[in-house]
């Protein structure tokens, strides 16, 4: 685990991991909701949009950023 980041409400953890998942957990109880996958090396940092509960990004040692919505899958919304 190399970053993670809390939703705006607390509901929701991402874990920026080594093998180049962000992982997606429900903070009250800890389970496992989702994997995203995009990159292609370690994600270094992931941050939700403190005034969205929905909207994060993460960074990669791959030189990518990923704009995440999670209303509208499991693919990034914007790369960089």
């Amino acid at each position: 685990v190399f970053d993670v980041s809390w939703n705006a409400d607390d509901s929701v953890f991402a874990l920026g991991l080594g093998n180049a998942e962000l992982s997606l957990h429900d903070a009250s109880i800890g389970s496992h909701l989702k994997t995203l996958k995009f990159h292609d090396s370690s994600i270094r940092t992931v941050k939700f949009k403190p005034t969205n509960t929905n909207a994060l990004a993460s960074a990669g040692r791959d030189g990518h950023i990923a704009i995440w919505d999670l209303r509208s899958g499991d693919a990034p919304v914007n790369i960089i």
